[in-house]
């Protein structure tokens, strides 16, 4: 039976202003936040919000100042911060997806994917650490991307008449296993799955430098191995010398 008096409760601690001049010109804008998350080497209460109309914001919660104000030239449909917190990348509405250095304020790289559509916020997620960004789309598929990359190392194809704006990722660091889902919303009538599961696989660098560390490993043990058996033959002819010598 459910417990009145066990119900966790929660209060406000802080409200936070409307962000500073909006980046589109014109009329003022509605203020619509399209992400946050908290970025703690900027603060111990740190808070990074990207706004629609306004930008990108870091505030410290609990004190409602701003600490970081980035004025990003376009609109923002959805961003995602890198786990070292440098990197924020920006689904920007217009041609693809904007990376931005947090450390100078400034834009490392677009990468232009054609098949976003611009009516609907896509979601763009950083996959393995940071090393790899993951686009969602309109249209379809979703794009894969290494940092230095211009184009998609891989499109991921789904049924060509769903939308993919929802994006899952897990990592394990140690193992570099990296999973990630992506959600679809399907039109009425259409097929396909709704919720697909993926892995990335190891990089090409990433399985040459197993197998080169399996090499010397397996080297290493064969050594040891004969070295250990060299040993044993030479203290036995040695004792076998000195018993002929008694």
């Amino acid at each position: 039976m459910y417990n009145s008096d066990s119900t966790t409760k929660c209060d406000i601690l802080n409200v936070l202003p409307a962000p500073p001049v909006s980046v589109v010109k014109g009329d003022a804008p509605a203020v619509i936040v399209t992400s946050i998350h908290w970025a703690r080497s900027f603060g111990p209460a740190a808070l990074l919000v990207t706004y629609r109309s306004h930008g990108v914001v870091i505030w410290d919660a609990m004190t409602a100042n701003t600490l970081r104000v980035y004025p990003i030239p376009s609109l923002v449909a959805s961003a995602s911060l890198s786990v070292d917190e440098k990197l924020l990348v920006v689904s920007n509405h217009r041609n693809g997806f904007d990376i931005y250095n947090l450390g100078y304020s400034g834009k490392v790289r677009t990468l232009e994917f054609k098949a976003v559509g611009q009516q609907r916020a896509t979601s763009v997620a950083f996959l393995r650490g940071g090393r790899v960004v993951l686009s969602g789309s309109l249209r379809g598929n979703c794009g894969l991307w290494q940092l230095d990359e211009e184009i998609p190392m891989q499109v991921l194809d789904h049924h060509e008449k769903t939308e993919i704006f929802t994006l899952a990722e897990y990592y394990d660091l140690d193992n570099d296993i990296c999973l990630f889902a992506t959600g679809t919303h399907r039109a009425p009538g259409t097929e396909g799955t709704v919720i697909n599961l993926w892995k990335v696989k190891a990089s090409y660098r990433k399985r040459v430098a197993e197998l080169g560390l399996r090499f010397f490993w397996c080297a290493a043990v064969i050594l040891t191995t004969a070295l250990a058996i060299y040993v044993s033959l030479y203290i036995a002819r040695s004792r076998e010398d000195i018993s002929k010598i008694d």
